[in-house]
């Protein structure tokens, strides 16, 4: 609300918000983009299979990523960002290499299908 009604900065102290807090209209991620046009279908599939998280993270995708996206193995480093940036979005410039393996290290870390119901491409 802040960056619209800029008014309302020195009268704010703290905001506990219950609602989105983004956007998504000028999203550049397809991959995100994609799971909020097909979020319906997405959430009937994950209740159907009684699983609540989305992009789980589990210890088969804990060990490829420190394995295939470590500094040493720089013939996977293409396709370990190019699969960071489909889930985080797209923005080569303000990537920092030297923290990719720390940061392959928690990704992903998985959300809850709630989260997604919320997403919507139109704000």
């Amino acid at each position: 609300m802040c960056s619209e009604k800029t008014q309302y900065k020195d009268k704010i102290k703290a905001m506990f918000s219950l609602a989105p807090t983004t956007f998504l209209k000028h999203m550049i991620n397809p991959l995100l983009l994609v799971v909020a046009e097909f979020r319906t279908g997405i959430l009937a599939l994950y209740n159907v299979l009684n699983t609540h998280e989305f992009f789980p993270r589990n210890e088969f995708l804990a060990q490829l990523g420190d394995t295939l996206c470590n500094d040493d193995n720089s013939t996977f480093q293409f396709l370990c960002t190019n699969t960071l940036f489909a889930i985080c979005g797209f923005n080569e410039k303000q990537m920092n290499s030297s923290l990719f393996p720390i940061i392959m290290g928690h990704t992903p870390s998985g959300v809850s299908t709630k989260q997604i119901f919320t997403l919507r491409t139109r704000s």
